[in-house]
């Protein structure tokens, strides 16, 4: 039943505190501590962490087929079903081989190009770049696309140098969708403090 003094005791009693392995497995106790927590005092979760506050959350669909006609067809199809959002994957995403995104970058922005055009411009477009490009690589990226092409970047570089995302952030108005790999509340600090300089220098009608 002591959620907050167990999460503390699991952080604390490491030598080396954080990090995404040891929060991942603390991750995943925390939660089941939540989940059997409910149980014995039959209430859902939520209600353990403030009460629920909306009754719907919009989410996104992702395709998966390399960019081409067949992802296109994805897209179109998720749109059928009713999604309004969706992530596009970049090329040579199921490559096993290490990943080279200067062979790709071209290849994923015209399909992302294509994909626009052939979906309505009310349909939410992102794509997950991996945390593979470098500065350069990723405003190259964005620069082979017409704007408004994309509505966000999802993690296009490593979060180990939040100040990447300031420097990108001169280079393309596109928004990004980052923080998937912080593990803790004190990089999410160090990466907002970088994100409020990145915001400060959007380029002019960004």
């Amino acid at each position: 039943m002591r959620i907050g003094a167990l999460w503390q005791e699991l952080y604390r009693s490491q030598h080396f505190e954080g990090g995404r392995v040891l929060t991942a497995a603390m991750s995943a106790i925390d939660i089941a501590h939540y989940d059997n927590k409910g149980k014995a005092l039959g209430m859902p979760v939520y209600d353990l962490l403030g009460g629920r506050q909306r009754d719907r959350m919009p989410t996104f669909a992702t395709t998966h087929a390399e960019p081409g006609l067949a992802m296109i067809e994805q897209a179109r199809a998720l749109v059928e079903r009713g999604w309004s959002a969706m992530r596009l994957s970049p090329s040579g995403h199921q490559s096993k081989d290490v990943h080279a995104p200067l062979e790709h970058i071209a290849a994923t922005a015209e399909w992302c190009t294509r994909a626009r055009e052939a979906l309505d411009h009310e349909v939410e477009l992102g794509i997950d770049d991996r945390h593979r490009l470098s500065v350069a690589e990723a405003a190259r990226f964005c620069q082979k696309m017409p704007r408004g092409t994309l509505d966000f970047l999802e993690e296009p570089s490593r979060d180990e140098t939040p100040e990447a995302y300031e420097a990108l952030r001169r280079m393309t108005d596109i928004p990004f969708a980052i923080g998937d790999e912080l593990a803790s509340k004190w990089q999410f600090l160090h990466g907002r403090r970088a994100r409020s300089r990145a915001d400060e220098a959007t380029p002019e009608g960004g």
